[in-house]
This record gives structure tokens, C-alpha cells and sequence, in this order.
């Protein structure tokens, strides 16, 4: 959900740099993880993947408390809740702190989306070129 809809191709360009850069990471890593397995195993691989969709599993209950906290629990209402909840909060002029645009979110988004593009930078040139 977000804010303020001018924000909208904003968010949705942000979520695609993460996803193609997790992307670019993961797909590099598994292959050289299996190209070294050795005997051309993916058990490393899939040992990568429950350890990664662990962490996810761990992200989705701060999300869960970062909802009930900044978005007034907004995200676990069925659309048409979610919809009479945003115009009762625009109605009546609270101030959800999810809504509001953060300098310090920012700051911490951008740092992550560099973080992730030298990574997967450096992840393509020592396994992919590497050779």
C-alpha cells in the first residue's frame, strides 16, 4: 500500500530493482554453489534456499508488527475494508506513520538497492568471469 498514489511508479520501480536484483544474485550464487558442489549436486542450493525463505518467514512477522504499528492493520483487511479505512484516516486527517514519507527510509532504501547492485555486480564477476 502506498501513501500517496503520485508515489505509486515510484514503489513499483523500487520493488522490480529489488527483485531483479535478487535475482541476478541468487540465480549466479545456486550456479556456482552447484558448480563446486563437486558432483553437480543442489543439495548446497536447496540448503541456500530454506536458509533464505527461513529469513523471509522471519521478515514476514516484523511485517506483520510493523502493520499493526504504522499502518493501523490495514494490510490483513479484505479490500473493500481497506478501502473505507483509508477514507475514514483521509476523512478525519490522522497520521498514519506508514504513510508518511520517511528521509531515514529513504536513506536506508537506497542504501540497500547499492548494497544489492554491488553484490550482484561482484557475485556476476567472480563466478560468472571469473574463470
Amino acid at each position: 500500500m502506498v501513501g500517496d498514489s503520485a508515489l505509486l511508479g515510484t514503489a513499483i520501480g523500487v520493488w522490480k530493482a529489488f527483485g531483479n536484483g535478487g535475482i541476478i544474485v541468487f540465480d549466479v550464487a545456486a550456479g556456482a554453489i552447484q558448480d563446486r558442489s563437486g558432483n553437480n549436486s543442489y543439495d548446497n542450493v536447496i540448503y541456500l534456499l530454506m536458509a533464505y525463505k527461513s529469513f523471509q518467514i522471519m521478515l514476514g512477522f516484523y511485517f506483520f508488527w510493523l502493520d499493526g504499528k504504522w499502518l493501523g492493520r490495514s494490510l490483513r483487511m479484505c479490500e473493500r475494508e481497506r478501502l473505507a479505512f483509508r477514507e475514514t484516516i483521509l476523512r478525519t486527517g490522522v497520521q498514519l506513520k506508514g504513510w508518511q514519507p520517511s528521509r531515514t527510509g529513504m536513506y536506508v532504501v537506497v542504501g540497500e538497492l547499492v548494497a544489492l547492485t554491488v553484490t550482484a555486480w561482484s557475485v556476476y564477476i567472480v563466478y560468472a568471469l571469473g574463470r
